[in-house]
């Protein structure tokens, strides 16, 4: 499959405050995921995305009942890449039992511009519009369960003797990708809420808890309370803190500073939006 990142920029400057923090963030994530896949990283299909007519034939990845048809799209493709890779190694018998062909994203580094949720009429409905298209987000977590039923399922039609390490990692990945996007946010959020009323009931005080950032640690319940949230290690995040300051500084440089240099006419044929730019 080919997958191109998608920035809702065409309207970020006439949009509220809440779209424009939706499209930015969403961009960066985009962004970020397509620029991986050429370093061996994974990113699943998101609204631009194409993939070949033989694949779109023989898997029929798209379903009439689903909300997230591009998530269910890839899945359905990615569950019926294995199931083809464990009918060519039982013809083979077993001759490609190391070399496994799966589903490939490839990236395609032309920027798919589109718009963010705004009401022309009344700011405060662009709110509640944004809440809506949220929730029609939120409810992609249906395809967590879809996940799960398609890995049941290879664990019941795949012939045991075909089975691998590799294989079954490709299985088992995919429903906990569904469970990192939509189930482990709410329980992070969740968990940092109860722990910052604890913080403040407690005077500012978690108890086993250092009560500042500290460069390092080696004490036991300190160590599990940092890695729980209750503060943070300095070492372990300033690397990974660093390069999201340096990738956000590129990204508002390349996309918004070089955008807004621009000519309005310019800005406007590239979104397609001249009324807008008017």
């Amino acid at each position: 499959m080919w997958q191109a990142p998608q920035l809702a920029f065409c309207n970020y400057y006439h949009s509220p405050i809440v779209s424009r923090t939706w499209a930015y963030v969403a961009s960066i994530y985009e962004f970020g995921g397509v620029s991986s896949l050429p370093y061996g990283g994974r990113h699943m299909a998101f609204s631009a995305y194409s993939l070949p007519l033989q694949l779109a034939i023989k898997a029929q990845p798209w379903d009439g009942d689903v909300i997230a048809e591009d998530h269910h799209c890839y899945i359905k493709n990615r569950f019926f890449a294995l199931h083809t890779t464990a009918e060519m190694i039982m013809k083979e018998q077993g001759n490609l039992s190391c070399q496994h062909p799966s589903l490939e994203m490839y990236p395609v580094f032309l920027p798919v511009k589109s718009t963010s949720v705004i009401n022309a009429e009344s700011y405060w409905q662009s709110w509640t519009d944004r809440w809506y298209q949220g929730t029609r987000h939120a409810r992609g977590v249906s395809e967590l369960s879809y996940s799960l039923l398609a890995m049941y399922d290879a664990f019941w039609s795949i012939p045991t003797r075909v089975w691998s390490f590799r294989l079954w990692a490709q299985i088992i990945k995919q429903p906990f990708r569904m469970f990192c996007v939509h189930v482990l946010p709410i329980v992070q959020s969740i968990s940092l809420g109860a722990i910052t009323l604890y913080w403040l009931w407690c005077d500012k005080k978690i108890p086993k808890c250092a009560s500042g950032p500290r460069l390092a640690e080696t004490d036991t319940d300190a160590l599990l309370c940092g890695l729980a949230g209750g503060y943070t290690l300095i070492v372990p995040m300033a690397v990974p803190f660093f390069l999201v300051w340096l990738g956000n500084l590129l990204f508002i440089c390349i996309v918004f500073v070089n955008e807004a240099s621009m000519p309005s006419k310019v800005r406007s044929r590239v979104c397609g939006t001249y009324s807008m730019a008017k």
